[in-house]
């Protein structure tokens, strides 16, 4: 919605046709993000790069989402590639306008920062299902312990049983001669 707004109100667009129909399709891409993250990546920043040159419109912003999602869904090396595949045209676009440090601030900010929370959500994901798996590894332990323990039950009282028939058995015997 905000890619089209900046189409149709913004003065700073060359091409309003262009930026809404590339913009959107941009956008439409995220839904695979987390199917395909370093080809969605790879798509936003080059529609970024072709529509945003100066990084002044909303497609920008998606890139914020991306990092988030190549830091939560990929695992090293491709988290690595994934941050590269961002921030590099980031970088080179920011040398090619004149670099100041607030480019950097914001690369660190809007990439890195987003990319680095992926990767603890995603840390604490596998922590969580390696807690669950425990659990549940631990829970059939318990049921197989207690399964083995009544079993261990009803053979000692089998047992005692045959004990009590027999001598019962050996009385009536003795009595009957």
């Amino acid at each position: 919605v905000m890619t089209l707004a900046e189409a149709a109100l913004s003065p700073d667009v060359s091409s309003p046709w262009e930026h809404a129909v590339v913009g959107s399709l941009a956008m439409t891409l995220l839904a695979w993000r987390r199917t395909a993250p370093l080809l969605v990546a790879a798509l936003i920043v080059t529609v970024n790069v072709l529509t945003n040159p100066a990084g002044e419109f909303s497609t920008l912003l998606s890139l914020v989402l991306v990092c988030f999602t190549i830091g939560s869904e990929t695992s090293p090396p491709r988290t690595y590639v994934g941050l590269l595949l961002v921030l590099v045209p980031f970088v080179g676009v920011s040398i090619a306008h004149g670099l100041v440090p607030s480019d950097l601030a914001a690369a660190l900010v809007f990439f890195v920062g987003p990319w680095t929370v992926g990767g603890v959500v995603q840390s604490r994901i596998a922590r969580s299902d390696e807690a669950v798996a425990r659990a549940e590894r631990l829970e059939r332990e318990r049921e197989l312990e207690a399964a083995r323990a009544a079993a261990e039950e009803r053979t000692r009282i089998a047992r005692e049983l045959h004990d009590i028939v027999s001598h019962s058995i050996s009385v009536v015997t003795i009595q009957t001669q």
